[in-house]
């Protein structure tokens, strides 16, 4: 029996053809609403490299059980306290770098404005702002509840209609 397309194995590259990551991009490009997706790769690249100097939570996404079911969870405002460990050893031009690319993706995603808004609520706006700006926190944990609720818009919305016309 043929795997199903799940919206987490689109997200982790596991599908190919019309339902592919880059047709889904094509798709969101010509509906004028890729701003979640782009936000959602950007925020993907900064883990990864930022990983590498901060212990972080699991990723987000994870692979589809036998059923076809997604273990992906969203994360309760409660829980958002990622913060940078006391002892930390990064250098100067590494924390210049990640500073540059969370105000980047602020600039683009987050700040209310930006060209490419994506609807987070205001409350984890706040705090994301807060938590780089401020506190120069840069574990990229920070993004995890804005990356939930683009998570939650492209697989509720954009990757239903998607779906719909690939068929």
């Amino acid at each position: 029996m043929a795997a199903k397309f799940t919206f987490a194995n689109l997200l982790n590259g596991e599908t190919n053809g019309k339902m592919s990551l880059d047709s889904f991009m094509d798709y969101l490009k010509k509906e004028h609403s890729e701003e979640n997706l782009e936000f959602w790769l950007e925020a993907v690249k900064y883990r990864e490299e930022a990983g590498k100097y901060f212990q972080c939570q699991s990723l987000w996404i994870k692979k589809s059980d036998e059923n076809n079911r997604c273990s992906y969870q969203m994360t309760p405002l409660s829980c958002f306290s990622p913060s940078l460990p006391e002892k930390i050893e990064i250098s100067s031009d590494v924390k210049a770098k990640f500073e540059q690319t969370l105000e980047n993706i602020l600039k683009n995603f987050i700040v209310p404005g930006s060209d490419k808004e994506i609807g987070v609520p205001s409350s984890v706006s706040k705090k994301l702002i807060e938590e780089i700006r401020t506190k120069k926190n840069f574990n990229p944990d920070i993004l995890k509840q804005a990356m939930d609720v683009a998570y939650e818009n492209m697989k509720n919305n954009s990757y239903l209609s998607f779906s719909k016309a690939m068929k």
